[in-house]
């Protein structure tokens, strides 16, 4: 009987070693797949934040490219404003002094 007791005790023995050794494997697989997680995790948000400073960069872009038409516009449209100003400049000024010298349209005062 002492025999099948120890053999009982020997076999309690090795299946507790042997479900220590699998909790313990289980455990480092465990760890093992939350760190592939956690890389994984850290990847996709490394690619969605470069995504995203690239579609911010491409709507900076097509902002500055508005920006320099709308700019380029406004300069010529000034640009001849000032060119018209000018043209104009000569019979204003010689409008001006008549009104001020009070002669009429027609030379009448």
């Amino acid at each position: 009987m002492a025999d099948e007791l120890d053999r009982i005790f020997a076999a309690d023995e090795e299946c507790r070693s042997r479900l220590a050794f699998a909790q313990n494997q289980i455990e480092r697989q465990l760890e093992e797949a939350a760190r592939e997680r956690e890389r994984a995790i850290a990847e996709q948000q490394r690619a969605v934040a470069e995504a995203l400073e690239r579609e911010l960069a491409a709507v900076r872009a097509e902002g500055d490219a508005r920006i320099a038409v709308r700019g380029a516009a406004l300069d010529d449209y000034l640009r001849r404003l000032d060119e018209r100003g000018e043209e104009c400049f000569e019979a204003a000024a010689q409008m001006y002094a008549r009104i001020v010298r009070g002669e009429a349209e027609g030379g009448e005062r």
